[in-house]
């Protein structure tokens, strides 16, 4: 039965976290037009739909749109929720969410069944193979798409030309142009003809347990028999089930999973799965569980009494998995002051010889993030290793008792006594500061966060995974003092994430600014981050340092002094350097209100910054 709005005024959502079309599996972005079937998952019918409506952006938060009971001659107003940490979702309800053009487009162009309401409800509840397991997966256009008579009726279409190119030119143009719409609807229409068998009432629905298959494959079907024991490994892709197997693994550490995997894993001891039934129609599976499990991107996830995460962990989470193993370097993307995505460097990260100075080479969030659905500022933070560096430990500074509304900070500390922080900064002289320990003394393999939607997730989960049970326990626990250390500045500081940086033997920096027109004043020439070289030759990072077509790099050589001003105009800060060769009055002018800072006369700088700017810079005396 549907709910209606609460008695006492309490809104009913429709949760549009990490947003996917049924139709053609792209990531819905705001703006485009999209429509809602509601019902229960499993259920042959839906409960109720709304006509079209544009998906919100992060600003638009007391958007509604009306709800239209199936069966009824009745609406209700319900709020479009983006918020991923909201607890006031309908939990009730399954939401499957279309473009309105991949629906317009399939009813003109398929010479196929057209599609209807309880066309897509079906296809929504068999994609989505498990409850409550939204996940995105993108759909490769580039594989399977050819010219056909069945696929498009109107040769003159966009569709055709798009067709009609060949393989090896459409590729080029797809990672030149990922976002065109174009790509949606030949998408949308060779899915279409995919889900045909779906959606013919002549084609059985086979039930099966656990008991009875020993494998599943959707291209070569189902191989009978018991499986035995061990695990029950399921392959999840943007079609649903793929594949399911029982897995032996004797390896207890997991399998990085690729930068370009596009898939999902739910692995599960066979005991804890007995309950499930099991539903096949043509080349698709869906399960009926009811208890909670992760979403894994590799096929051999952890041991957990090798796993030590920052906080318990509740009902379904999709969890990343990074190899320690032989990085140079990470770049942490952070939103709102929270973790977002994590990425490591296998090479030196910010070399590239047709550059002539380093940067942080690693790719734009939209094009690694599956739910990224707009160009909101992010900030990646870099932290570049030394060779032979490698992590020491892995803090989590957390608030206590926990608030929703202060996401958790990840810490990082090298075998070089080096240390960066990624997320929010809070003064840890503050009661409720607490920081956890979650590997030590080298014994980190693996790095675990959570998958979190965008753009409002709170909540923050880390874990470390050790080789042995032995380096899980970890006491007695002393924070290190490059972590309890004041930076000043405390709970309502609206500066979000500090970069601490040495100014000791400092040989060389590198100054990230936007690029501006000629002849702009220096103080309207914001600064985005700088990159700092010693004389060891090791690389220190504050802000955002970014390879990007509209970045402007100053070389400063045997720096003597860094200056700071707020622009007002410009709406940040503006930096420069003065070095042995060019001096203070060749730097600045006669330009006043400068902020100094003596390279031998401080011990550290401190560079805030939000998602889109650097804020302030601050440096204590010696």
């Amino acid at each position: 039965m549907l709910v209606v709005p609460h008695p006492q005024g309490l809104d009913y959502h429709i949760p549009l976290q990490t947003p996917y079309c049924i139709l053609c599996r792209y990531s819905v972005r705001p703006g485009e037009t999209i429509a809602a079937v509601i019902g229960q998952w499993g259920s042959p019918s839906y409960l109720a739909y709304t006509l079209g409506f544009s998906f919100p952006t992060v600003t638009q938060l007391e958007n509604y749109t009306t709800v239209y009971e199936k069966c009824k001659s009745t609406s209700h107003q319900w709020l479009l929720c983006r918020r991923s940490d909201c607890y006031n979702c309908a939990t009730l309800h399954d939401t499957s969410i279309y473009h309105i053009d991949c629906f317009h487009i399939i009813r003109k162009n398929a010479a196929s069944k057209r599609p209807s309401l309880h066309d897509i409800w079906i296809i929504a509840s068999w994609t989505e193979s498990l409850p409550k397991t939204h996940y995105q997966s993108l759909p490769d256009v580039t594989v399977g798409v050819a010219t056909d008579d069945t696929l498009i009726e109107d040769h003159k279409s966009i569709l055709a030309r798009v067709c009609s190119i060949p393989q090896e030119l459409r590729d080029i143009i797809v990672r030149l142009y990922p976002e065109s719409p174009a790509w949606r609807f030949v998408s949308a229409l060779n899915r279409w003809r995919i889900f045909q068998p779906l959606l013919d009432s002549d084609v059985e629905i086979v039930e099966s347990s656990f008991d009875d298959i020993k494998s599943w494959c959707r291209s070569t079907g189902m191989v009978t028999g018991n499986g035995g024991s061990g695990k029950i490994r399921i392959q999840l892709d943007d079609l649903g089930v793929s594949r399911l197997d029982f897995a032996n693994d004797s390896s207890a550490l997991p399998t990085a999973a690729s930068r370009s995997q596009n898939v999902w894993y739910v692995v599960e001891e066979v005991s804890t799965m007995r309950e499930a039934r099991i539903e096949i129609k043509g080349s698709f599976m869906r399960i009926h569980k009811p208890r909670s499990f992760h979403l894994w991107d590799t096929p051999t996830p952890p041991d957990p009494a090798l796993t030590r995460w920052n906080r318990e962990i509740e009902g379904n989470m999709r969890v990343r998995c990074i190899s320690l193993q032989d990085i140079t370097g990470l770049t942490i993307y952070c939103q709102h002051g929270a973790v977002r995505w994590i990425y490591p460097h296998h090479d030196e990260g910010y070399s590239d010889p047709s550059h002539p100075y380093p940067y942080d080479s690693s790719p734009l969030a939209a094009q690694i993030i599956p739910s990224v659905t707009e160009s909101s500022s992010m900030a990646a933070i870099f932290f570049p290793f030394a060779k032979g560096e490698r992590i020491s430990s892995i803090w989590v500074r957390r608030c206590e008792p926990y608030d929703h509304s202060i996401p958790d900070t990840l810490a990082i500390i090298t075998t070089m006594g080096r240390f960066k922080l990624f997320g929010k900064y809070l003064c840890p002289d503050r009661p409720e500061v607490d920081f956890q320990q979650l590997s030590d003394n080298d014994t980190a393999t693996h790095l675990l966060f959570q998958d979190a939607d965008f753009p409002f997730q709170r909540t923050s989960y880390f874990a470390a995974i050790s080789a042995s049970v032995n380096d899980t326990a970890i006491s007695p626990i002393v924070v290190p003092t490059q972590l309890t250390q004041s930076r000043g500045f405390s709970w309502s500081s609206s500066f979000t994430y500090v970069s601490i940086v040495d100014l000791k033997n400092v040989k060389q920096i590198w100054v990230f600014r936007r690029k501006v027109p000629e002849g702009t004043p220096r103080k309207d020439r914001l600064c985005k981050g700088m990159m700092l070289q010693y004389e060891d030759g090791t690389i220190a990072v504050a802000g955002v340092c970014r390879g990007e077509p509209e970045i402007d790099v100053q070389i400063a050589t045997l720096p003597t002094s860094i200056h700071y001003k707020i622009s007002h105009e410009a709406g940040g800060l503006a930096v420069e350097c003065a070095t042995h060769d060019v001096g203070l009055d060749a730097v600045l002018g006669d330009d006043a209100g400068w902020q100094s800072i003596t390279m031998h006369s401080r011990s550290e700088m401190r560079w805030w910054f939000d998602d889109s700017r650097t804020i302030w810079i601050t440096s204590p005396s010696l």
